[in-house]
C-alpha cells in the first residue's frame, strides 16, 4: 500500500485533521513539564491508530506534510516552493524510516486564486518526483469550497492528482492518478471519498486486471474526526512481489473508547480504545526550563551559478552542515559558485549571495569517550545473536557483519555472520598479520583472524567494531564478567569553521594534536621514505598498507605530532611541537592522496565507485595528560570517559562526506551551519522512562537531533500483522513480509537528556507524532453493547471518480513553463517554513 503517495509529491492548502487525536503522555519524567513552545506544542501532539483497517488514511499524513503550511500563509498568486521527499514519505504508517534517510529537496511550481481574502482558494500544481532513476510528472488540482473552522476544522474541499505521459497531458487509461473529497452531508457528517490508482508493479494482483492497484475508502465522521467515524476501506497487503487485496468495515466510537473493525468475511473484532501501545515516529528536543525548542538549522537552498565539473547550471541543490548536493546527483567541484535561494543562517540573511564551494581536503571530527554494556542484540551465551546483530567490521572492502558468542567459563569469541548473497561462507582475510585466509562458514569463529591493538586475540583491550546499537565504532575494555562485556565509544562532533566543539576546544585557529596506536598515518611515497615536503600519499600507499607508522605503545612510546590548520580545514604531519608550532616545517605534510608524487596520479581518478579513503584515529590534544594529571602512560588514560579523541577521515573522491563543502562567501569568511546534537543516554533498567514501559534493547545509545523531528541513534523493527503481532526475523523482512515499522525505544514525553556535554541534563524529549495501537479484546461483546455495527458501511470507489478527468481537463505540463512566479522564482515555502522574501506574503 502507500506506494503511489511514497512516488509522488502534492501540494495541499488546507490543514486536515479528521485522522487525528490528542493525546498526552501516560506518565512523565519531569517532575514539572515547562511551558513555552513545549506546552504548546504537547497540545497539538498528533497520535495516529495504527491499524491496517485505517493505515490507508496515513497518505494524508503525507498529503499534510506537503503542503508546507497553513493556507492562510500560502500567497495567492503564482509561487514555488522546496519539499523534502524522504520526510514526507517517512510519515506514512507501515514505512520504514530508515529506508528514507537522505533529504530530497525537490520544486513543487504552484498557481493559486481566489476572488477575495474571505473565500479559499482554487490552486494548481506541478512537481516532478524521480522514481527508480524516472522522472515522474505529477499535475494536480485543488479547489476549497468552504474554510476550515473549529467545529468543522476540515472544511470542505476537492483535491486530484495525476501523472503526466511524455506528451505532456493525462491519459486514464493508465491509471496513475487520484482523488479525495471531504464534503458535509444532509445531516451535518464529514464524508470523506478517497480513491487512488498506481500501475502494477507487484507482479500478481489479487482484485484488478493485474495492470494496476487501486485503494479506496469511504468514510462518515460524526464529529468530523476519526474518533467516531463509519466506512469500508480497501487497500492491500504486499508479500513478495504480491498484492492482496483487503477491505475492512469499521465503526469508532470515542465516547464508548471501542472500535469495532471487520476484514472482508472474516469474523469482527472489538478494540478497547483507552488502552494504547504508543509508538513515537518523530521526537522534538526543547529546553527543560524554558521549553523553548532546540534550534537545528536544516540548511539552505542554492541553485548552481558557475562550474567546471558535469553539473547542469541553473540545477536546485541543498547545503547544510553535512554536505552540498544538487538535483540529479552530479558531480560538483572546488570552486563551483552557488547562489542561495532563500534562507538565513546564523541570523544572517543569505537570500541572494554566491556562494563558492570550499572541499577541504578531509573532515575532522571531535569524539568523546563514554563506556556501556554490549546489548544483547550483539552478544549472546549461545549463537542466537547471530540473527540480531548490528555489529559489522571491514573484511576485504565489505562490511562483513559478526556477532560476539559468550562462551560460559572460558570467554568471548567473536563469529563471522553471512550476507544473504554470501553464500555458506567465505574467505576472511587475516587481519592478525600473518597473511593467511581461510575459507569460513557462517556462524564459524574467526576470533584468530581478528586483531585490535596489535592482540592477536580477543581479550581485556583489544576488540573493536561497528555497532548501530552502540551507536558506532567501540572498544572492548573488559571481558572478565563474560555476561557484561565492557566497551567504550564516542559521541561525534564534526569540526566546521570557527566553532567551539562541545569538548571546548576552539578551532577558530590552528589545534595540535599528538598521535599513537597503529593508525598514525604516515607521508610516504613509497611505502618506505616519506614523500617531499608538503607532499601527502602517493596512489598505491594511499589505497593500502603500509601508510601509518609504526605501533605507539602509550607506555612509553614517543607520540607522533600534526597540525590542524583552521585556514584550509585540513590535517598536516608536523614531525614534532614548539610553543604551539611546529617544529619542522619542512617535514609539513598534508594527510591526503597527491596527484603529483610519483605513481600518485589516480588520486585525482576516484570516483564515487571507485574511491579510496583513510580514517586515521589515534589523535589527542597534544596537551593531554592522563588520568592522574600526570604522563600518558596507558591506553586507560586515553579511553576514559569524557576523554577528547579525534578522527581525520580523507578520500580522493571530491563527492565523498569524508571531505568537509565549505561555503565561502566573497570576503573569503565561510557561512557556518549550527551543528546537529549529538549526545547519549542510559536507559532505565526498569523501564520506568518508556512509555509502554519496555525494557530498552541496549543499555546505553548515542543519539543525534536533526532537528524537526528527526532524532535517530535506535532501531526500527518490522513487526507481523498478526492478532499477537511478533518481531519479525531478517529473512522475513527480505522476503516482504508483511507488516509495520515501529520504533526499538519509545520514550516518555519529559525524558531528561544532557544534550551539551557539560555536567547535569538540559533537555527533555516530546513526541510529537504516535501510532497507537488498541488492545484487541476477546470477544465482540462490549462493541455490541455499546451499539457498534458496520452493518451500514458504505461501498468504497471502485473506478476512478469523474472529478479526476474534469479537474484535469485541459491542464499540461507545459503550462508550467509559461507562468510568471512570484519572488522570482526563489521558494516562498521551503520544508514546512515559510520564507521571509518579498512577493511571498499572504493576501
Amino acid at each position: 500500500m502507500h506506494k503511489l503517495f511514497s512516488k509522488y509529491i502534492t501540494v495541499i492548502l488546507l490543514l486536515i485533521s479528521f485522522i487525528s487525536i490528542s493525546t498526552s503522555s501516560n506518565a512523565d519524567v519531569i517532575a514539572t513539564e515547562p511551558g513555552g513552545q513545549y506546552a504548546t506544542d504537547k497540545g497539538f501532539q498528533i497520535s495516529r491508530i495504527d491499524d491496517t483497517a485505517v493505515d490507508l488514511l496515513g497518505t494524508v499524513d503525507m498529503l499534510i506534510c506537503m503542503m508546507q503550511t497553513r493556507p492562510d500563509l500560502y500567497p495567492s498568486s503564482n509561487y514555488v516552493a522546496k519539499v523534502d521527499e524522504a520526510k514526507c514519505a517517512r510519515m506514512m504508517p507501515g514505512i520504514n524510516r530508515d529506508a528514507f534517510t537522505d533529504k530530497e529537496l525537490i520544486d513543487s511550481h504552484i498557481s493559486c486564486t481566489r476572488a477575495s481574502n474571505a473565500v479559499p482558494q482554487i490552486c494548481k500544481g506541478w512537481t516532478t518526483s524521480t522514481v527508480s532513476g524516472t522522472a515522474l510528472n505529477y499535475m494536480l488540482g485543488m479547489q476549497l469550497k468552504t474554510s476550515p473552522t473549529v467545529a468543522r476544522p476540515n472544511g470542505e474541499f476537492t483535491m486530484a492528482w495525476c501523472v503526466a505521459d511524455s506528451d505532456g497531458v493525462c491519459t486514464m487509461s493508465d491509471n496513475n492518478h487520484g482523488t479525495l473529497d471531504v464534503e458535509v452531508n444532509a445531516s451535518d457528517q464529514t464524508v470523506v471519498t478517497l480513491y487512488m490508482a498506481s500501475p502494477n508493479d507487484s507482479g500478481t494482483v489479487s482484485d484488478t486486471d493485474n495492470s494496476y492497484e487501486f485503494e479506496s475508502l469511504v468514510l462518515t465522521l460524526a464529529d468530523h474526526k476519526l474518533g467516531s467515524a463509519t466506512g469500508t476501506t480497501k487497500t492491500y497487503t504486499y508479500d513478495g512481489s504480491n498484492a492482496t487485496a483487503l477491505t475492512y468495515d469499521l465503526d469508532f466510537d470515542s465516547t464508548a473508547d471501542l472500535a469495532l473493525v471487520q476484514e472482508g468475511t472474516e469474523t469482527a473484532s472489538c478494540y478497547n480504545m483507552a488502552s494504547l501501545d504508543e509508538y513515537p515516529r518523530e521526537y522534538d528536543i526543547y529546553d527543560m526550563t524554558t521549553g523553548v525548542k532546540k534550534v537545528v538549522e536544516a540548511g539552505i537552498p542554492v541553485v548552481l551559478k558557475t562550474t567546471t565539473g558535469s553539473g547542469t547550471e541553473g540545477a536546485y541543490g541543498w547545503w547544510d552542515y553535512w554536505n552540498v548536493n544538487v538535483n540529479g546527483g552530479e558531480d560538483i567541484l572546488d570552486g563551483d559558485v552557488l547562489t542561495v535561494q532563500s534562507g538565513t543562517i546564523n541570523s544572517e540573511d543569505l537570500t541572494g549571495v554566491d556562494l563558492t564551494l570550499e572541499i577541504a581536503s578531509g573532515a575532522l571530527e571531535e569524539k568523546l569517550k563514554y563506556s556501556g554494556i554490549l546489548s544483547g542484540d550483539d552478544s549472546n551465551t549461545d549463537a542466537t545473536a547471530a540473527a540480531t546483530t548490528t555489529m559489522t567490521r571491514w573484511m576485504s572492502g565489505v562490511e562483513q557483519p559478526i556477532y560476539i558468542k559468550k562462551n560460559s567459563g572460558s570467554g568471548p569469541t567473536v563469529h563471522l555472520k553471512l550476507l544473504a548473497s554470501q553464500g555458506s561462507s567465505i574467505t576472511v582475510p587475516d587481519m592478525n598479520g600473518s597473511g593467511a585466509a581461510a575459507n569460513t562458514a557462517n556462524n564459524a569463529d574467526i576470533t584468530t583472524l581478528i586483531t585490535w591493538d596489535q592482540a592477536a586475540t580477543i581479550g581485556a583491550d583489544n576488540f573493536g567494531a561497528h555497532s548501530d546499537t552502540v551507536g558506532g565504532w567501540f572498544k572492548v575494555t573488559d571481558v572478565s564478567d563474560v555476561d557484561n562485556i565492557a566497551y567504550v565509544s564516542d559521541t561525534y562532533e564534526r569540526i566546521a569553521p570557527n566553532i567551539t566543539t562541545g569538548g571546548t576546544v576552539d578551532f577558530s585557529s590552528d589545534v595540535i594534536f599528538k598521535c599513537y596506536g597503529d593508525r598514525c598515518p604516515r607521508p610516504t611515497s613509497d611505502g618506505s621514505n616519506t614523500s617531499a615536503a608538503g607532499k601527502g600519499y602517493a596512489w598505491a600507499q594511499f589505497s593500502n598498507n603500509p601508510l601509518t607508522f609504526s605501533y605507539i605503545n602509550p607506555d612509553g612510546g614517543t607520540p607522533q605530532y600534526y597540525i590542524f590548520e583552521s585556514s584550509d580545514m585540513t590535517l598536516y604531519y608536523c614531525g614534532g611541537t614548539n610553543a604551539g608550532t611546529c617544529t619542522d616545517a619542512t617535514a609539513n605534510h598534508p594527510v591526503i592522496c597527491d596527484a603529483t608524487l610519483t605513481g600518485g596520479a589516480n588520486c585525482s581518478a576516484g570516483t564515487r565507485y571507485d574511491r579510496k579513503n583513510l580514517h586515521a584515529q589515534g589523535f589527542v590534544l597534544s596537551d593531554q595528560v592522563g588520568t592522574d594529571d600526570g604522563a600518558i602512560d596507558a591506553w586507560a588514560d586515553l579511553e576514559a570517559t569524557g576523554t577528547k579523541n579525534y578522527q581525520w577521515m580523507t578520500t580522493n573522491y571530491l563527492g565523498s562526506s569524508d571531505r568537509l563543502k565549505l561555503p565561502k562567501k566573497a570576503d573569503n569568511s565561510y557561512v557556518t551551519f549550527t551543528r546537529p546534537l549529538r549526545f547519549t543516554y542510559t536507559p532505565a533498567a526498569s523501564g520506568a522512562d518508556d512509555r509502554n514501559g519496555t525494557v530498552a534493547a541496549n543499555a546505553k545509545y548515542t543519539l543525534q537531533y536533526d532537528g524537526n523531528g528527526e532524532l535517530h541513534g535506535f532501531n526500527w523493527d518490522k513487526w507481523s500483522l498478526d492478532s499477537t503481532p511478533v518481531k519479525l526475523t531478517e529473512a522475513q523482512i527480505n522476503a516482504q513480509t508483511p507488516g509495520n515499522w515501529r520504533p526499538e525505544i519509545t520514550f516518555k514525553d519529559g525524558v531528561l537528556v544532557d544534550t551539551d556535554t557539560t555536567a547535569g541534563n538540559d533537555s527533555i524529549l516530546l513526541a510529537t507524532r504516535i501510532d497507537a495501537v488498541p488492545t484487541k479484546l476477546g470477544a465482540t461483546t462490549n462493541c455490541d453493547n455499546a451499539g457498534l455495527s458496520i452493518a451500514t458501511s458504505a461501498s468504497f470507489p471502485t473506478a476512478a471518480p469523474a472529478n479526476i478527468a474534469s479537474s484535469m481537463t485541459g491542464r499540461t505540463w507545459a503550462e508550467r513553463d509559461t507562468i510568471t512566479y512570484v519572488a522570482s522564482g526563489n521558494a516562498c515555502v521551503v520544508d514546512n517554513i515559510p520564507q521571509d522574501i518579498t512577493g511571498c506574503a499572504s493576501e
